[in-house]
């Protein structure tokens, strides 16, 4: 699989993951970042709305609030 077309512009999300252990945001980049961004709730958003509508708290498994927002 390929690389997100938006992991360099939208990386600061990992700053809202200060907190959690540092396994756990690794693993969660090379999950979405590296190999499945389709499943990814910033792509999402990117994708259909352009880039400068992701929100910078939106989670990438946040699929029901990234859905929220066409509605």
């Amino acid at each position: 699989m390929n690389d997100c077309p938006f992991k360099e512009i939208c990386h600061s999300y990992i700053d809202h993951f200060a907190d959690y252990p540092e396994k756990f945001v690794n693993m969660l980049e090379c999950y979405y970042c590296y190999g499945n961004h389709q499943d990814c709730a910033r792509y999402y958003i990117g994708n259909n709305l352009g880039t400068q509508n992701i929100p910078k708290n939106l989670k990438p498994h946040d699929f029901p609030e990234a859905k929220s927002i066409f509605h």
